[in-house]
């Protein structure tokens, strides 16, 4: 199987298009500090190098645009990016949401032509906390139960998960459901039917936003468990 890698929350860039930046209004906005996911960023390079596959990941803040939900999701554009006008919103998608989308769809479909099955792994991570609840698992695999080879890959990618590191709590579809609006719907949505399979791989910051040396360990496990499995597929399949 193709491993692809992607991370869609991790840029830190603001993008305000012209003629709109030369604007005292918008360039105050624009100068306000916007952020990425950086933990997400880390956990993605660190499983592209560790497995040696592509990374792709969008260059600008989810606090700008958000490309890992659709174009008519309510939380494409921030509080921040809303008070924009709406040309400029427009001019967002045009120049980072669509060609990122593009940059996307364009890995599959290369990798998607030697033949054999692509495997995507979209980063992120959550908050141990929402509220009053406290999220209990370190690990969250976001799949479409409506797609057998994503079932079966999860459960697989699981049970080699607990032979690595069997003191890591894995959960399926948490703490948000695969088949959600995301990158990895819209793309299976175009691909599945060729041997696309679009998995969320969810971190808990309690760990991963921690720069000690058990962060690593995990995540050279997720790598390690991930490698395996592969390499122990019939000859067919991968």
């Amino acid at each position: 199987m193709s491993v692809l890698i992607s991370c869609e929350t991790g840029g830190d860039r603001v993008l305000i298009p012209e003629p709109w930046n030369e604007d005292p209004q918008w360039r105050q906005l624009g100068d306000s500090v916007a952020s990425g996911d950086a933990h997400a960023w880390y956990a993605a390079a660190s499983l592209s190098r560790l497995l040696h596959v592509p990374l792709l990941s969008s260059p600008y803040s989810p606090d700008w645009i958000d490309v890992s939900v659709s174009q008519h999701h309510r939380r494409l554009f921030s509080p921040r990016s809303k008070r924009l006008p709406a040309a400029a919103r427009q001019r967002l998608i045009d120049l980072a949401f669509v060609p990122y989308r593009q940059q996307v769809a364009q890995r599959i479909e290369s990798m998607l032509r030697t033949g054999r099955p692509c495997i995507h792994l979209s980063i992120r991570t959550f908050e141990s906390r929402l509220g009053d609840q406290i999220r209990r698992g370190d690990v969250g695999l976001g799949y479409d139960t409506g797609q057998p080879a994503e079932v079966h890959f999860c459960l697989d990618w699981i049970d080699d998960l607990y032979e690595v590191m069997p003191n890591v709590r894995v959960r399926r579809n948490y703490p948000r459901r695969g088949s959600n609006d995301s990158l990895t719907k819209a793309m299976r949505a175009k691909y599945a039917s060729r041997g696309y399979l679009g998995i969320e791989v969810q971190l808990n910051r309690a760990w991963v936003a921690r720069p000690v040396k058990i962060r690593d360990e995990v995540l050279a496990g997720l790598a390690e468990s991930l490698e395996y499995m592969l390499q122990s597929l019939p000859s067919e399949a991968a």
